[in-house]
């Protein structure tokens, strides 16, 4: 599939068709949603991949997924095959700009003007969902209020 076709082909999906998809495509969406820039080459990101029914209900339940059922929706959160949970800590990224080559004149660590960890991890997301698209399959995002939880 050529790469503006993903792209065109990308929406959000709310209900899934019954049925498995196979471990190598949910593995290989996973390669590539690492393959993303991070600031600094500080690579503070993480996936967590969820496939295990009684796992993704808990998932579920933390997002909410009651008010999207009450919406109409249906139970997309616990039913779809895997749960792409990206992570992302902004540690890693104030070590890394801690290190000798990132710190400021002063040499000091950098006035963040931009908390990039928010923006490297929104590009894992989208990888996820072009990479879902490429494998032929349907993806749908959510956030959660509480990320503790």
């Amino acid at each position: 599939m050529e790469f503006s076709d993903v792209v065109m082909k990308r929406r959000a999906v709310r209900r899934f068709e019954d049925g498995g998809v196979p471990r190598e495509a949910i593995e290989r969406i996973a390669r590539l949603a690492q393959r993303v820039p991070s600031a600094g080459f500080s690579q503070g990101q993480r996936l967590v991949v969820v496939t295990e029914p009684s796992r993704r209900r808990e998932v579920a339940a933390v997002c909410r997924e009651d008010g999207y059922v009450e919406m109409g929706f249906g139970p997309w959160i616990s039913e779809c095959a895997a749960q792409f949970v990206p992570c992302v800590s902004e540690a890693i990224y104030h070590r890394r700009y801690q290190e000798p080559d990132k710190l400021d004149d002063d040499g000091a660590e950098i006035d963040w003007p931009i908390p990039y960890w928010w923006v490297d991890v929104g590009a894992t997301m989208q990888n996820i969902m072009l990479a879902a698209v490429d494998a032929g399959l349907g993806s749908g995002f959510v956030g959660v209020d509480d990320p503790a939880a």
